[in-house]
C-alpha cells in the first residue's frame, strides 16, 4: 500500500476507534451532569490493563502487570473520606496526597475504596485542618525507608507524578478536597489517584450496614448508578478505563448471601450476573469486574469472601452453595475475559478458627479446591450435555444447611455481626486529642467466628443455555482482595507462612494445581481496623515496618530505595 493511503488508513482508523469509544458511553451521556467539583491535573495515569489467561497486562504493549494494593476505607463507615487526615503532626501524617505519594515510594500501585451506597448519596462532611505544616520532601522520602535497612541508598525518590498540593501554613492540609454530595468527593479521590498513577479498585463493602444487596433490582440500580457517574467524567475513556475496576459485592456472607436465592435475599449468582450485564451495556468493554466468593464455609473453614468450590463431590459431602451455574452462565457472556476471581484470605486471629484449618496441608487443600485452580485448569463446561446442572444436594443435606444456617446466624448474632475490622464500628471519624494521641475511633470487635456457610435452596431452574462450546474451558486471573493480621499471633504468622509458600509455589505449597498468584489488595491502611490494625500503627503516625518488610520480602513489594 502507498504512504498516502496507509496514512489516510490509519487516520480513518483512528476516527472509527473515536467513534467506537464516543458510542460507548452513549447511554451514559444522556444522565452526565457538568461536575460540581474542578477535576484534578491529568497527571500521568499507568497502562491501562486487560486481562489475559490468568494475568493483568498492559493493554498496549502485552507485558504482565501486578496489582500490589492496599485497602484504605472511609468512605462506608460514615466519615465520608478517608479515615487517618485527623491525626494531626505534618501533612507526611495526615494530609491525603502526601499519604498515597508514601505509599507509591513504599511500592504499592493500587488502592481498593471501600464504599457503600448510602454514605454516597449523603452529604460529605467537612474535613478539618489538623496538620501543623508540610513535610519536607527529606522527611517524607526518609518515612519511607525501613529503619533496618542497612544498604547504601544511591538512588532519589521519584517525584509525585502530580505535585502535592501546596501547604503554607498549619491547618491547610487537605484543603484540595471537594466538598457537596460524597459521591463527588469520592469521584475525585477516584480521578486524583488515576491521575497519580494508581489502579483503582472501586468497592461495595456493606458487612451488614446496609441491606442493598437484598433486592436485586435495588442492587442493580445503585451499581448503575455509581457507574454512570464514573463513566460520565470527561476523562473516563482516556485515562480511567482500564485502570478504575469494580469489585461488586465485598464478603457476600457477611450479608447472609450464598450464591443461590435464599430467605428472600437474592443469590450471587444474580447479583453479579445483573450488575455485569448493566455496567457492561453502560460501557461495553469497559469495566474489568472482580467477584467474591461466598456461601461454602463448611468446607475446610474458608473464610468470608472466599468459595469458588464447582466441584460436585465437594459440594454434596460439605452441604455447601453451588458456584457452578453462576460459571457455566459467565461462560456465555460478552465479558468473561473481564472477571477476576478475588478471595479473601485471614487467619486466626480474624477467622477464630484455631482447629488447624489455617495451616498446611489442610489450608493448601482449601485454597486449592476454592480457586486455585481457576488460573491453571480453570473453569469447564461439561464435554456433554452443556446445561446439565451439578449435583444438587438431597433433602439431608438441605437439612444440614439449614441447621448449619441457624447456629451460625446464632454465633453470629452472640458476636454483634455487623461490625468487622472496625468499618462501622468506628464511628463517625472525629479527631483525636492535641496530643496527637489516638483518635477516638474505637477499634472494633474481632470478626466473628466460623465464616457462615448459606445454605442451598432447592434445586434452581436451569441457566439460560450458554454459546460457549460444550468442554471448552476458560482459566481467570486471581487477586487476593484482603489478607491481613496484627503481626503479633503465632498462629495468624504460621498461617501467613504457608499462605505465602503457596501463594508463591514454594516448596511443599507448590501443590501443582494453580499458578503462582502475584496479585493481592493487603488490608488495610487504617489503623482503626479492629482485628488486624493497619499498615501504620495504632496512633497512626508510624509505619509498620514489620508488615511492610514482610510485603517486601515475600510479596513483591518493591521501594523506591531497592
Amino acid at each position: 500500500m502507498a504512504p498516502r493511503r496507509r496514512d489516510r488508513a490509519a487516520s480513518l482508523a483512528l476516527v472509527l476507534i473515536a467513534l467506537q469509544c464516543a458510542a460507548q458511553i452513549s447511554q451514559a451521556a444522556p444522565h452526565c451532569k457538568k461536575l460540581s467539583y474542578a477535576s484534578p491535573p491529568r497527571g500521568r495515569p499507568a497502562p491501562p490493563v486487560k486481562l489475559v489467561g490468568d494475568q493483568f497486562v498492559d493493554s498496549t504493549t502485552g507485558k504482565p502487570v501486578q496489582m500490589h494494593g492496599v485497602n484504605w476505607f472511609g468512605f462506608n463507615n460514615g466519615v465520608t473520606m478517608l479515615n487517618g487526615l485527623w491525626v494531626g503532626a505534618k501533612s507526611a501524617n495526615s494530609d491525603f496526597a502526601t499519604i498515597a505519594y508514601q505509599m507509591q515510594l513504599l511500592g504499592f500501585n493500587a488502592i481498593r475504596l471501600p464504599f457503600i451506597f448510602k454514605d454516597l448519596k449523603s452529604q460529605a462532611s467537612q474535613i478539618g485542618g489538623y496538620c501543623q505544616g508540610a513535610s519536607t520532601a527529606e522527611e517524607i522520602a526518609r518515612r519511607t525507608v525501613d529503619p533496618a535497612f542497612k544498604g547504601p541508598i544511591t538512588k532519589k525518590p521519584p517525584a509525585p507524578v502530580v505535585p502535592l498540593p501546596t501547604i503554607d501554613a498549619p491547618g491547610k492540609c487537605n484543603s484540595y478536597i471537594p466538598g457537596g454530595q460524597t459521591i463527588d468527593r469520592y469521584l475525585w479521590v477516584v480521578q486524583w489517584l488515576v491521575a497519580n498513577g494508581w489502579y483503582v479498585l472501586i468497592d461495595y463493602h456493606p458487612m451488614g450496614a446496609e441491606t442493598t444487596s437484598y433486592n436485586a433490582a435495588e442492587f442493580i440500580d445503585n451499581w448503575k448508578w455509581v457507574w454512570n457517574r464514573v463513566a460520565c467524567l470527561p476523562n473516563f475513556q482516556s485515562d480511567l478505563a482500564g485502570r478504575v475496576m469494580v469489585d461488586i459485592l465485598n464478603e457476600p456472607d457477611s450479608q447472609r448471601q450464598g450464591w443461590q436465592a435464599m430467605d428472600g435475599k437474592a443469590g450471587m449468582t444474580e447479583l453479579y450476573l445483573g450488575v455485569m450485564d448493566a455496567l457492561w451495556s453502560i460501557t461495553p468493554g469497559a469495566p474489568l469486574f472482580f467477584v467474591e466468593g461466598g456461601g461454602q464455609g463448611n468446607f475446610k473453614g474458608i473464610n468470608w469472601g472466599n468459595g469458588f468450590v464447582t466441584d460436585p463431590s465437594i459440594i454434596r459431602s460439605n452441604s455447601i452453595s453451588d458456584a457452578n451455574p453462576f460459571f457455566r452462565t459467565l461462560m456465555g457472556k460478552p465479558y468473561l475475559n473481564n472477571v477476576v476471581i478475588s478471595p479473601h484470605v485471614y487467619g486466626p486471629s480474624v477467622s477464630t478458627r484455631r482447629d488447624g484449618v489455617a495451616v498446611a496441608p489442610t489450608l493448601w487443600e482449601a485454597l486449592d479446591g476454592s480457586f486455585g485452580y481457576l488460573n491453571q485448569k480453570g473453569y469447564c463446561l461439561p464435554k456433554s450435555g452443556a446445561n446439565a446442572t451439578a449435583a444438587e444436594p438431597d433433602s439431608h443435606a438441605v437439612e444440614l444447611m439449614s441447621a448449619d444456617g441457624a447456629a451460625s446466624d446464632a454465633r453470629a448474632a452472640a458476636s454483634d455481626a455487623p461490625g468487622r475490622k472496625g468499618e462501622r464500628k468506628a464511628g463517625r471519624g472525629k479527631p483525636g486529642k492535641a496530643d496527637r494521641g489516638k483518635p477516638s475511633l474505637t477499634p472494633a470487635p474481632a470478626r466473628r467466628p466460623t465464616p457462615t456457610p448459606a445454605p442451598a435452596p432447592a434445586p434452581a431452574p436451569a441457566p439460560a443455555p450458554v454459546q460457549a462450546p460444550r468442554g471448552a474451558c476458560h482459566t481467570f486471573p486471581i487477586a487476593i482482595g484482603e489478607f491481613g493480621s496484627r503481626f503479633t499471633d503465632k498462629d495468624d504468622l504460621d498461617h501467613l507462612r504457608d499462605f505465602t509458600m503457596w501463594l508463591r509455589n514454594e516448596g511443599a505449597g507448590n501443590t501443582g494445581k494453580h499458578k503462582p498468584i502475584n496479585n493481592y489488595f493487603y488490608w488495610c491502611y487504617n489503623a482503626n481496623s479492629g482485628d488486624t490494625g493497619g499498615l501504620v500503627n495504632d496512633s497512626w503516625m508510624d509505619w509498620e515496618w514489620k508488615k511492610l518488610t514482610y510485603l517486601q520480602s515475600r510479596f513483591g513489594l518493591k521501594p523506591w530505595y531497592m
